[in-house]
């Protein structure tokens, strides 16, 4: 229950009221902390809250004339609150951050939270997924940095072990939102057609017709160049062959004989090479 001023939590009966809590905020008032006191009313028990005027959270992102605000700035500046938190004997896992208990000044936007000085059964970690799945579900058009949402719950559920952690975080989001603003993000992906250059188009053009013409002229050299290797290698094949069949025929140990056999194969084989030197010679005259 809140009005323009204050806020009223009710204490469920037999709840653990940390009063130590209470004067340390009264003694020590500080900025981001709404003061608050205990109040009894009608036999029920309330944690009283001074607001000065602030409006929570939820309520500024329903309002019609609300103008945008960035998110990650004001998250931030509570986590700051939640570390400075500790040096008062304050736990950081008692302030409630729901959008109902954060309030923003009217004029510079910071926040301040509501301090439970209760037993907690609820962790950091969990208490900003909830804050988080709360802000997905209000108006995004409200948040100029939206964007940054889901990259913090997938933070929360996968990398989160500290406040400390998480104050660097959301200062690379801060860094990063700035470098790559929201507009440019939610830009769809287009391929922009490129003008072709005359000048460029004539050299690829002549480049495109001569490749394939050098190709060919190389494919035809390995074409030629094989048939001429497997001609060369059945002549050597005969060769052996007919050698087997001198042998059979002709006496091998006379040394006229193997004479006459040897230089027979090297006339062949003279002839063979001088066949593929010729035609490779004619083929570079044409």
């Amino acid at each position: 229950m809140s009005t323009d001023n204050s806020l009223l939590i009710p204490v469920a009966a037999g709840r653990k009221i940390f009063h130590y809590q209470i004067e340390m905020i009264a003694y020590n008032p500080r900025p981001g902390i709404l003061p608050l006191k205990l109040l009894q009313k009608d036999q029920q028990t309330y944690l009283h809250y001074q607001l000065c005027s602030q409006q929570s959270l939820s309520a500024y992102l329903r309002r019609e004339e609300a103008k945008r605000i960035e998110i990650i700035p004001i998250l931030l500046k509570m986590t700051d609150i939640l570390l400075e938190s500790k040096n008062f004997l304050l736990q950081p896992e008692s302030f409630s951050l729901i959008l109902s208990h954060i309030f923003l000044s009217p004029d510079t936007k910071e926040p301040s939270l509501v301090y439970l000085p209760l037993e907690q059964g609820t962790g950091l970690a969990e208490s900003f997924r909830g804050l988080i799945t709360e802000l997905k579900l209000v108006r995004p058009d409200l948040i100029s940095d939206f964007w940054s949402l889901d990259n913090l719950l997938e933070y929360f559920r996968r990398e989160y072990n500290s406040l400390q952690s998480l104050r660097n975080y959301l200062l690379q989001l801060s860094v990063q939102g700035q470098a790559s603003p929201r507009l440019e993000q939610d830009k769809p992906f287009k391929l922009v057609p490129v003008k072709p250059n005359p000048a460029n188009n004539q050299d690829e053009s002549v480049e495109i017709e001569e490749a394939p013409q050098e190709l060919q002229e190389i494919k035809a050299i390995f074409q030629d160049k094989k048939k001429q290797i497997k001609l060369f290698l059945l002549a050597q094949i005969l060769i052996v062959f007919l050698l087997f069949l001198c042998s059979k025929m002709i006496d091998l140990s006379d040394g006229t004989s193997t004479g006459a056999v040897v230089l027979l194969i090297g006339a062949v084989n003279v002839l063979l090479i001088k066949k593929i030197l010729l035609n490779d010679l004619d083929k570079e005259e044409s």
